[in-house]
């Protein structure tokens, strides 16, 4: 009958460096351009980035919960990701410093922020990076915006601007 070897050299546990912790919890500037329901209570939120570009990224038990974070449309906040080791999939963890929703623009504006954030979400993932200063600009200026003019020449420029980056 034979036994069984057994190591004599020591075995180390390792433990994950900080570096490590920062990448798993990354935590950006970023736009709400999409919403999409996933599940019972459950939301997918497309955020759009200026160091990471197009993120979806999940918000666990919606609009339900006190310590849920939440995310709205059109919603401009730093957000603090979770990135799951096994899946690489993004979840939000915390919403810090929200600025403005889709509750202050008008209905022209709530269209054009939608078709606007719809032509980002279709773009190449590099490219949609470039458009994060644009868009933002162009919603506060469609916010701002008085007459339906003026959000109209907002609009044209953004696809001048979307144009140009492809």
């Amino acid at each position: 009958m034979s036994r069984p070897s057994w190591s004599t050299k020591a075995t180390t546990t390792s433990f994950p460096t900080f570096s490590d912790m920062a990448d798993r919890f990354p935590r950006t500037e970023a736009l709400v351009i999409a919403l999409y329901k996933s599940g019972e209570s459950n939301t997918t939120a497309l955020l759009l980035s200026p160091e990471m570009g197009l993120v979806h990224a999940s918000v666990y038990g919606g609009q339900k919960g006190s310590g849920v974070a939440s995310a709205q449309l059109f919603t401009h906040a730093d957000f603090l990701l979770y990135q799951n080791g096994a899946n690489g999939k993004y979840s939000i963890k915390e919403t810090t410093f929200s600025y403005p929703s889709e509750d202050e623009l008008s209905l022209e504006g709530k269209f054009y922020a939608y078709y606007m954030c719809e032509l980002v979400s279709r773009t190449a993932e590099a490219d949609a990076q470039l458009l994060f200063g644009p868009l933002m600009e162009t919603l506060s200026y469609i916010r701002a915006a008085k007459s339906i003019n003026h959000q109209t020449r907002a609009l044209m420029h953004f696809n001048l601007v979307l144009l140009e980056t492809e």
